[in-house]
C-alpha cells in the first residue's frame, strides 16, 4: 500500500495530525471512533519502506500502536503496519501487521481509556465538595 497523502483531521480547517517520530511525510487515518476523538490509521518510514500503525487523539498527538501496546502485549518480532477500523467508543482497534513468521495477520487489540484532561482535578473538587457538604449538614 502506498500512500501518498498526509492523515489530517477537519475540524473547521484541515488540521494535520503531525508524524510519528521514525515515520516520514505521508500518513494516512483509516478509521475515527463515533465521536471523531479518536483516529487510526498508517503512516510511513521516511524512506517510504515500511508503514506504521498509529493511533491520534488531541491529549496525546500521533502515537505509535505498537510503543503504546508493547508494555502490556508480546509483540516479540511483530511490526503493526496499520490500523484499519475502531469501536465507537474508540478503545477497540483493529488493523494489519507482519507476524513473526514474515506472514501479514489480522490483530485487534484494545486500548485503555485516555483519561480526559482535567478530568481528575474535577472528580476531586467533586469530592471536596461533597464532603464538605456532608460535614455540614453533620454540625
Amino acid at each position: 500500500m502506498s500512500l501518498r497523502a498526509k492523515a489530517f483531521r477537519r475540524v473547521s480547517s484541515p488540521v494535520g495530525l503531525g508524524d510519528l517520530p521514525r515515520g516520514g511525510f505521508e500518513s494516512g487515518t483509516l478509521a475515527v471512533s463515533a465521536d471523531g476523538s479518536v483516529l487510526v490509521g498508517a503512516d510511513t518510514s521516511a524512506d517510504m519502506s515500511q508503514m506504521y500503525a498509529f493511533i491520534w487523539d488531541q491529549a496525546n498527538g500521533m502515537r505509535s500502536l505498537y510503543d503504546l501496546l508493547a508494555p502490556d502485549v508480546d509483540l516479540s518480532d511483530w511490526s503493526l503496519t496499520s490500523a484499519r477500523g475502531i469501536s465507537a467508543d474508540g478503545l477497540t482497534i483493529v488493523g494489519y501487521g507482519i507476524n513473526p513468521g514474515g506472514n501479514t495477520e489480522a490483530w485487534m487489540a484494545t486500548v485503555n481509556p485516555v483519561p480526559v484532561p482535567g478530568a481528575a482535578l474535577l472528580g476531586a473538587i467533586g469530592l471536596s465538595f461533597a464532603g464538605w457538604r456532608l460535614r455540614r449538614k453533620a454540625s
